[in-house]
């Protein structure tokens, strides 16, 4: 199914990252127009528990 975006907006980050993710993500609106596409330096087994977390700071859906 294509949404036809124009524009992604794509982070990358490691130590320090799921601080300023939650910080950035908690600031944008539902209405985001673009999607967004994290790459984050993570121990195997918390990336589920990263990404529920990062769901119920933001307003987007958070998906791994």
């Amino acid at each position: 199914m294509s949404r036809g975006f124009q524009q992604i907006v794509a982070i990358a980050c490691s130590t320090g990252g799921p601080q300023a993710l939650a910080r950035l993500l908690s600031k944008l609106p539902k209405g985001f127009p673009a999607p967004v596409i994290i790459a984050q330096h993570i121990s195997p087994g918390f990336i589920d528990g990263m990404a529920t977390w990062l769901g119920s700071l933001c307003a987007l859906p958070v998906s791994v």
